[in-house]
């Protein structure tokens, strides 16, 4: 592209500006390949989409740097992965309402979605399993509201103390493949275990003796 015959790295040259050449139609990425600056070109008018086409790459267009937010990036064309490499925090990609199923894809941990407000609920709906939400810091009560099977959570490190609190009782616990001991350990009375189906010699074995039978 050239105007008057003059080529951008010419009238660049020539001492004229990145918003002289703008208004001569040349483009972000022609004024690119003559030497201007990105700082040069957002000065002179180019929007993000301007310099994404021009070929500078998410973190070269990050809000620290150039002031493009999230939201901007996300309008042209970046990806909830591609911000995420550019530096950018899951708070800023939620903000620019990147949905769940987006930033699970590019790789945000549990722990980091949880921290935004996502529940296990909606992490279970994505397929998260219970050892990953336990790791991401889920309790029992946040994991019983998702519906997780009890053996799955006994199974992946819930204690039954734990369990006990969240609300599950002797009877779901007992059918989960907890003992007996396991439940007096966990607090359990003998008359919480009694109609929870367990036998006497099993509540023995759990340290009942007569006078708490």
């Amino acid at each position: 592209l050239s105007a008057g015959g003059y080529t951008c790295k010419e009238l660049r040259d020539g001492g004229f500006s990145a918003t002289d050449l703008r208004d001569l139609d040349f483009s972000a990425s022609d004024l690119r390949t003559a030497g201007f600056v990105m700082r040069q070109l957002k000065a002179a008018g180019f929007g993000c989409g301007d310099l994404a086409a021009a070929g500078f790459t998410p973190k070269e267009l990050t809000v620290k740097q150039h002031g493009f937010s999230a939201f901007e990036m996300k309008s042209v064309g970046f990806s909830a992965k591609q911000l995420r490499s550019a530096g950018l925090t899951i708070e800023d990609l939620k903000s620019a309402d990147f949905t769940l199923e987006q930033l699970r894809a590019a790789k945000f941990s549990i722990k980091e979605l949880k921290s935004v407000g996502y529940t296990a609920v909606q992490l279970e709906s994505l397929g998260a399993t219970a050892p990953e939400l336990r790791q991401g810091g889920f309790t029992a009560v946040e994991m019983k509201e998702a519906d997780f099977p009890l053996h799955e959570l006994r199974h992946c490190g819930y204690g039954d103390k734990e369990l006990r609190a969240a609300g599950y009782t002797a009877e779901e616990l007992k059918t989960a493949g907890a003992t007996a001991k396991d439940l007096a350990t966990a607090g359990f009375g003998a008359d919480e275990l009694r109609p929870a189906g367990f036998a006497a010699a099993q509540l023995k074995v759990a340290g009942f003796n007569c006078e708490k039978l």
